[in-house]
């Protein structure tokens, strides 16, 4: 699940076009409200919290609200801003820099969104808000795509080699030529879980399997779906399922 599907809105303050030329900078402390931008054309690089997220052409900015960072112009452009304030059922202080499928269609969509504000008072709220909550649905459509697609080599390594104990994400952002930093995101951004928590589930699940055949020991259970040591499988079995490997075993038996 993305930032974007549990977004709330509250109320859209403004959709502007921001022109800014190569070498401006500019300091922004306790950003008013949440934004998402868009880039038609130039570069922008965003500082924050010891981090670089770069706004151009086929991406999408989202900057929370309260947030304090650093804008850097390289090249000159213009950039469409939405300006909104929302809830989130948690504290987010994470700015998020995001490929998109179609950036025409945002173009439109804030065209229209923009639009809106020419609206008498009695219509322009209803109009607004339709025209952002699309451009949200459209956002997590597009990141679906774009990680699905993007993802697909290293979703079919991770399938047959979840049980490698060394198995680790610079491999799998090898299979897909990402970086792992690139990687991790879309991968979370498409499955809602980090690829390490998502391999934890796969051998978790590996493991209930082979619990269920008491032919083997815990130890062999523990080496066969990848765990360094017994210690650490129980421990990982016991958080994710509730209760010992040996317990499991004893319950699911009861059921044979």
């Amino acid at each position: 699940m993305t930032i974007f599907e549990k977004i709330r809105v509250d109320e859209i303050d403004s959709a502007v076009l921001i022109e800014n030329t190569e070498g401006y900078g500019r300091r922004i402390s306790n950003r008013f409200a949440s934004a998402v931008s868009f880039c038609i054309s130039g570069q922008i690089t965003y500082h924050h919290k010891g981090k670089d997220y770069v706004s151009k052409p086929g991406t999408v900015i989202f900057l929370p609200q309260g947030e304090s960072y650093t804008i850097t112009c390289e090249k000159s452009g213009v950039f469409p801003v939405i300006n909104f304030t929302a809830t989130l059922p948690f504290k987010n202080d994470t700015i998020y820099c995001m490929p998109l499928r179609n950036p025409e269609y945002f173009l439109l969509s804030f065209n229209k969104l923009r639009s809106t504000f020419a609206l008498p008072d009695s219509g322009r709220e209803v109009h607004a808000f339709a025209q952002l909550y699309d451009i949200l649905s459209h956002i997590i459509s597009d990141l679906e795509d774009k990680g699905n697609a993007v993802l697909a080599p290293a979703i079919k390594y991770l399938e047959d080699n979840f049980c490698d104990p060394d198995l680790n994400n610079s491999q799998l952002a090898d299979c897909c030529h990402i970086s792992e930093v690139y990687f991790r995101r879309i991968f979370t951004a498409a499955y809602g879980i980090p690829p390490h928590k998502y391999i934890s589930e796969l051998r978790i699940q590996r493991a209930k399997e082979l619990l269920k055949n008491n032919r083997l020991s815990i130890s062999q259970v523990s080496d066969s779906c990848g765990y360094s040591s017994v210690y650490h499988f129980c421990r990982a079995f016991k958080a994710a399922v509730g209760e010992a490997p040996g317990k499991y075993r004893r319950n699911s038996a009861m059921w044979f």
